[in-house]
């Protein structure tokens, strides 16, 4: 017996010094955030690294708590809630507040920890929907929490007509649209609050981890992936309730963050390729031109991320978090960086993305910037 254990500890010894000294070098070895990039700019990061979260934006109260005393506050404030967090992937409940004029404060947090969740604000109140609380999968739930403006923890309402995970939840006309994820089905869960819950057309091509933004009556559901990444682009007219397909990405991307600008662009930046071999993070920003239905490229982010969470805050996208390490990896990876992209701080106009299919180009890997981190508000 002896002589059949004591092998064993030793292999299970060295298998674990290896596996020690992998996740030490993929900790170490995260790339840095680049030092400018056009249009790009840095502002205060989040406490605390994490991924696979969401963002809601929401109307500030007149009169309400402001973090920014003695200084012309903001109209909208970003809400981070849940998401994952640690090399352990510890699930969270926490929620973080940011005003755009460049402070973080703690929320309410979430009844229970989620990630892969969707938010989205309606006003001056916030939407949270789905998620899961397990680490080992993406078991869809149903629930529907909202927190109010002034009140000081989330109410339950009534659940989603399904459940859904690694979805996307959209704000269109007073209501919210939740579109993609897994799930029972590909359809869109509608909510009117005032009159609950509804079901519309089924999405074709059902995926998860997309970006979706609205573009007036319009969603557009962008990449993501089922048994594999994808290209495809499907437009939601909520006016009809009636899907189309749009123009497919330059490349196969999912986890990507979004944001239709005042330039008149859609803006795509980061995402990834799960894949342990082969896999990536994208560093990349392409931009969408509805009218002339073409994909652009625009200048690359500070960093290169996926699985972060975004919000279009006065034009500008936000980029909170993520991870610079593609799927199984991304524990490694977590940051809290907080990039900001301004179309008006760049000159010209922006080039169309090679034929057929654009070469990613690999994470920065240069000295990390020895520069200070911005300490202003949004550009503005």
């Amino acid at each position: 017996m002896r002589r059949i254990l004591f092998p064993l500890l030793v292999g299970l010894l060295v298998l674990g010094v290896v596996l020690g000294a992998f996740a030490g070098y993929l900790i170490t070895s995260n790339p840095p955030p680049r030092q400018d990039s056009p249009g790009w700019l840095r502002v205060k990061s989040m406490p605390g690294a994490r991924g696979e979260f969401a963002a809601g934006v929401v109307e500030a109260q007149p009169g309400g708590p402001r973090l920014c005393p003695g200084t012309p506050c903001p109209e909208r404030l970003v809400y981070a809630v849940g998401g994952l967090s640690g090399p352990l992937a510890k699930v969270l409940d926490r929620v973080q507040v940011f005003d755009p004029a460049n402070a973080w404060r703690d929320g309410p947090p979430l009844p229970e920890a989620r990630h892969h969740l969707a938010a989205a604000g309606l006003g001056d109140t916030l939407y949270v929907t789905g998620g899961t609380p397990d680490k080992r999968g993406l078991e869809p739930h149903a629930n529907v929490w909202v927190l109010r403006p002034g009140r000081t923890s989330f109410e339950r309402l009534a659940d989603m007509p399904e459940g859904r995970v690694a979805h996307a939840m959209v704000a269109v006309n007073k209501k919210l649209y939740v579109v993609a994820g897994r799930g029972p089905s590909s359809s869109v869960l509608i909510f009117d609050p005032a009159k609950g819950w509804s079901k519309g057309a089924a999405m074709p091509g059902p995926r998860d981890h997309v970006a979706a933004v609205a573009v007036q009556n319009k969603i557009y559901v962008i990449g993501g992936r089922d048994s594999s990444v994808s290209r495809r682009v499907d437009i939601y007219d909520t006016a009809t309730d009636s899907w189309s397909e749009g123009v497919p990405l330059p490349d196969a991307i999912s986890a990507g963050a979004a944001a239709a600008l005042d330039d008149g662009l859609i803006h795509l930046v980061g995402g990834e390729d799960p894949r342990m071999l082969g896999g990536r993070v994208y560093d990349l920003h392409l931009a969408f031109d509805p009218i002339g239905s073409v994909w652009l490229e625009g200048p690359k982010p500070l960093l290169a991320v996926h699985g972060g969470a975004y919000a279009d805050v006065t034009g500008k996208l936000l980029v909170i978090g993520g991870s610079r390490r593609q799927g199984t990896f991304s524990i490694f990876g977590w940051t809290g960086l907080v990039q900001v992209f301004d179309p008006q701080q760049i000159g010209g106009g922006l080039s169309p993305t090679p034929s057929p299919n654009p070469t990613p180009s690999p994470v920065p890997t240069g000295p990390a910037p020895t520069g200070p981190t911005p300490t202003g508000g949004l550009p503005g």
